[in-house]
């Protein structure tokens, strides 16, 4: 073979190897192969070479020999110690065996070792010529700090590891080495590792072994480790991920704030808690076995926030011995706690006591004691028996908010003797005792939120002369029927009013008084199943002209007055469950969210004026990210959000044929955004109702492919819709935004429904920040997931000339790459069983 011939491909090369090896008897080392199709290409199999020919490949990863069977495998061992001995005296002190007052320190460095020939050659070297005591501070050394040359060649091994791979390695290296393979994988199964494919993987790359089902990893590969995670901060081992030795552990949890357990399904107890006492926040919600608390928890006097919401079988909380002066925070709900110990006084600090949902609570004893409480919940308490603190009348100058649902509760409350002066919020529910708790609430002049339902009594408080709550900026009214005039006289000169909800109250006798435009500060109006019919009930609406948002579900209207457009603030509309509705007007551009699902009258052709009006979004500056709440319904995103029935009519304009997708990419034109004519992207997904879907499946969730189902179990059942924008090019992706809507509301049958969402352009460059130009990304894809089964969704992008057209339409799509309306082209993802098995996350 002629030397150094020159080449211009690899491939090129390859073949003159072939060629030569085919006619002679060759010897051919192939050193560190690291994947197959290296292998594939350089030694395919034996009919490659002349008869006799040796081929001798070298590897760090088993998985490349597999792919040949030809091949005989040996996995090489470590040196026996007597060749071990040799190698490195040879190295440290040019001859076979040690100096006499070298002998001990020789020992050490070959048990170091382990018979690895890198480590032996690397340690004699380096301690050729040194004295006795150099010996000792190296070994001291090693302990801690691994050389790194030797570091640096087993570094190759690691870096080759994927990102779940390289934390299995580091897991097994710092908690695992030397224990049973079954233990190690309940354990990584349940921080949702996938541990059998993983260990596979690291066994394959000699990273570690398994002998007598044991987990096991050579010394100087877990020393590597240590270093990794020590490596960025090796002075401060509370930014560590993992924390090695006691010390480190100790000095770590004196200096701990935030220790958060959150959904430990196997904490059962915590025993002490004394080794962090500077503790600020304590959180251990949703932990369903947590029986019991550490009874030095009065030890921690740093202590702001204890969170145990959802801890289902703690049944006690410890005894305060101390001054827990900091506590501002004590969350209980749902918790299976009985009663408070009367040592719950010594809280002086605390604001906020939550116990909403702890329906094994019998009786709260006095925290009269309690004089900076500022919150009380003990709503869904269904034993409590008293409230004793509004009975026996502590010092409660500095309660705010009081919320009560305790349909057996004895005790009443006493609102005249002046403890109650700052109350804010008023919530009672307690069935029979609620119309006591009621009884001459016209002290309560601080009262800034009231909310009651199912009181006859209440109505006639209002009614009288004596209630006057000047203050009063949420009022809430629930199954008052019917509602009388005076009561509605009575808000609607209520000026200071900010929200007013008059769910399931009936107004179909009264109406809604012209006098409600005196409610000038009004931003959110609720009159959701309210019994409203036709003709001039709802135009007095209209003249609230700071109103935002505004629900008008569940009601028996076939139309909306025109004048709806004058809402010039209106952001959320809901119009969901309207049988009878017909027809949408024209609505006003500020407008964000509207949501008419299961209102399936709508016209199978409805008029074009509403989707004009709401895509202007894209004429204005960026929409500000919002959390819009209407009546049981949320909204969050940066766009404009539709959902209406599919059997609306609005596929008309919007024309695709995406059968069964639940993904959609697009491919993005040349400078599309320094493109002004390109003003955003309008985004379409039809969900279609499953029969069994009342009850949602559980589900494993995958970020980056969500599925076409979501995972709830309630008994209110709750419509859940999910969107998530990406963008991809140059070999690379960003997640862009992610949109949610979410619908509480009792199923009373279920359709078709579509969601459309109107994302401006502009939004781009908030949410991917400075990488936000054309030349860096090419595609663009939204991913749909949610309530029954995505059928079909699609991309648009919108145009300066869309608004131009009368009737405006969007491109259709295609199950391949072409054209997409002159502006790109569109991807299908088809759906395939194993999509209807994921969530987004």
């Amino acid at each position: 073979m002629e030397k150094d011939p020159k080449l211009s491909a690899i491939g090129e090369g390859i073949e003159k190897i072939k060629n030569k090896c085919c006619f002679e008897k060759v010897l051919i080392v192939l050193d560190d192969v690291d994947c197959p199709r290296q292998l594939k290409f350089l030694a395919p199999n034996s009919e490659c070479f002349h008869r006799g020919s040796i081929i001798i490949v070298t590897t760090r990863n088993k998985r490349c020999l597999d792919v040949h069977e030809s091949y005989s495998s040996y996995e090489a061992k470590g040196l026996a110690h007597k060749k071990a001995k040799e190698l490195f005296c040879w190295n440290a002190f040019r001859q076979h065996h040690p100096q006499d007052n070298y002998v001990n320190l020789s020992n050490h460095i070959l048990d170091y070792a382990k018979g690895l020939p890198l480590a032996l050659v690397v340690l004699g070297s380096f301690l050729y010529k040194r004295d006795v005591d150099e010996w000792e501070s190296t070994l001291h050394k090693l302990k801690t700090n691994p050389l790194d040359d030797i570091q640096k060649v087993l570094l190759v091994s690691y870096d080759g590891l994927d990102y779940k791979c390289k934390k299995l390695f580091l897991d097994i290296a710092c908690f695992f080495k030397g224990q049973d393979e079954k233990f190690v994988t309940r354990i990584l199964e349940g921080c949702k590792f996938h541990p059998k494919i993983g260990l596979r993987v690291l066994h394959e790359r000699c990273l570690i072994s398994m002998k007598d089902n044991t987990t096991r990893m050579h010394d100087l590969l877990q020393e590597m480790g240590w270093a990794i995670v020590r490596q960025n901060y090796p002075e401060h081992p509370g930014k560590w991920s993992r924390l090695l030795e006691l010390k480190d552990i100790e000095s770590t949890a004196r200096k701990l704030k935030v220790i958060n357990l959150s959904y430990s399904k196997h904490l059962v107890g915590i025993s002490s808690i004394s080794s962090a006492p500077n503790l600020e926040i304590l959180i251990l919600e949703g932990c369903i076995r947590l029986k019991s608390l550490p009874r030095n928890l009065h030890k921690l006097e740093c202590l702001q926030t204890l969170l145990l919401k959802g801890c289902s079988n703690l049944k006690s909380f410890p005894e305060i011995k101390d001054d827990m002066k900091n506590l501002k925070g004590l969350y209980l709900s749902e918790a299976a706690i009985k009663e408070l110990p009367s040592s719950i006084g010594h809280l002086q600090a605390l604001e906020n006591l939550d116990l909403s949902g702890c329906e094994d609570l019998e009786s709260l004893v006095s925290i009269c004691n309690l004089s900076s409480l500022q919150t009380l919940n003990v709503n869904n308490c269904q034993k409590l028996e008293g409230i004793l603190m509004l009975d026996l009348g502590g010092d409660l100058c500095s309660l705010r908010s009081l919320h009560v649902t305790c349909h057996v509760l004895k005790s009443g409350v006493i609102w005249s003797n002046g403890h109650f002066s700052s109350l804010k919020t008023l919530n009672p529910q307690c069935g029979q005792r609620e119309e006591e708790i009621l009884d001459h609430i016209s002290p309560l002049s601080s009262l800034v939120e009231l909310s009651v339902r199912n009181s006859s009594l209440m109505e006639r408080e209002i009614l009288s002369d004596s209630f006057r709550l000047s203050l009063l900026q949420v009022l809430s009214l629930r199954n008052l029927h019917p509602l009388k005039w005076g009561i509605l006289s009575y808000i609607s000169h209520q000026s200071s009013l900010v929200e007013l909800s008059l769910s399931k109250c009936n107004l179909m006798e009264v109406g809604i008084p012209h006098d409600i435009r005196n409610l000038s500060s009004l931003l959110s109006l609720s009159l959701s199943n309210c019994n409203l019919m036709e003709g001039e009930i709802l135009n007095h609406i209209w003249q609230l002209s700071s109103l935002e948002k505004l629900s008008l579900d569940r009601n028996h209207f076939s139309s909306l007055p025109a004048g709806i457009s004058q809402l010039s603030n209106l952001k959320g509309l809901k119009l969901s469950h309207c049988k009878n509705l017909l027809q949408i007007p024209e609505l006003p551009s500020s407008v964000q969210f509207l949501d008419a699902h299961w209102s399936d009258g709508i016209s199978s052709r409805p008029s074009v004026p509403p989707i004009r009006s709401l895509i202007n979004c894209f004429k204005s500056e960026l929409i500000p990210e919002n959390w819009i709440s209407l009546g049981g319904s949320f909204f969050i995103c940066h766009g404009i959000s539709i959902v209406i029935p599919r059997s609306s009519g609005i596929l008309e304009w919007v024309e695709y044929q995406n059968m069964g997708s639940y993904q959609v990419t697009i491919e993005l034109p040349p400078n599309w955004y320094e493109n002004n004519d390109l003003l955003g992207f309008a985004l379409r997904c039809v969900y279609v109702a499953s029969p069994n879907e009342s009850q949602y499946e559980s589900a494993h969730t995958s970020e980056d492919e969500p599925n076409n189902r979501f995972a709830f179990t309630s008994e209110i059942e709750r419509l859940v819709f999910f969107c998530i924008l990406s963008v991809r090019g140059n070999n690379q992706s960003a997640k862009v935004d992610v949109f949610s809507f979410e619908s509480r509301s009792v199923n009373d049958g279920v359709s078709d429904t579509v969601w459309l969402i109107f994302y401006p352009k502009v939004a781009f460059k908030e949410a991917i920040k400075e990488s936000y130009r054309s030349s860096q990304w090419t595609h663009f894809t939204a991913s749909f997931a949610g309530f029954g089964r995505v059928e079909e969704c699609g991309i648009r992008l919108i145009y300066t000339k869309d608004f131009e057209q009368k009737r405006p339409t969007m491109a259709q799509g295609s199950t391949f790459h072409g054209d997409f309306g002159g502006h790109g082209s569109v991807k299908e993802y088809t759906n395939s069983k194993a999509h209807n098995k994921r969530n987004p996350t």
